[in-house]
């Protein structure tokens, strides 16, 4: 039982020792583990790679809630329709962000921008990129094995 052990650990030094000389370049270039892990996980075959989650944060604009902004409306009408801003900048008082991204486990990174421009409490102009329900942009993918 004992000789069995010391075969087994010898063995699993002899692989692991050998594994770090495999890796093109060694561990003289300092690379993160980070670095190494990714190039490891990217031999992998798909069944084994490690999921990656999708995030996603931000405030949530469409194309219909956009549809219901009107200019002359007030602040208060914008939260209403659009939600807080995630931005309200108090050296832009005048100027609400709405930011909404989604990492994707892929290391893709989808962002869309809306502002909102007020003057005097009344919206005077806006811009940017709703989004679109019908593009299946949200579609959040789950693993499938």
């Amino acid at each position: 039982m004992r000789r069995l052990f010391s075969v087994y650990l010898t063995l699993i030094v002899l692989i692991f020792s050998a594994s770090c000389e495999s890796i093109p370049g060694g561990l003289e270039k300092k690379q993160s583990k980070k670095q190494l892990f990714d190039r490891f996980a990217e031999r992998l075959p798909a069944k084994l790679k490690p999921y990656k989650v999708d995030i996603v944060q931000g405030n949530y604009v469409t194309n219909s809630m956009v549809s219901n902004l009107s200019k002359g409306q007030s602040r208060d009408q914008v939260r209403a329709i659009l939600g807080t801003p995630l931005i309200s900048d108090p050296f832009r008082k005048n100027r609400w962000d709405y930011i909404f991204l989604i990492n994707r486990g892929s290391g893709k990174r989808v962002i869309h921008r809306f502002i909102v421009m007020f003057e005097n409490d009344r919206v005077v102009a806006w811009e940017g990129s709703p989004i679109d329900e019908q593009s299946g942009d949200l579609e959040i993918t789950t693993r499938r094995y």
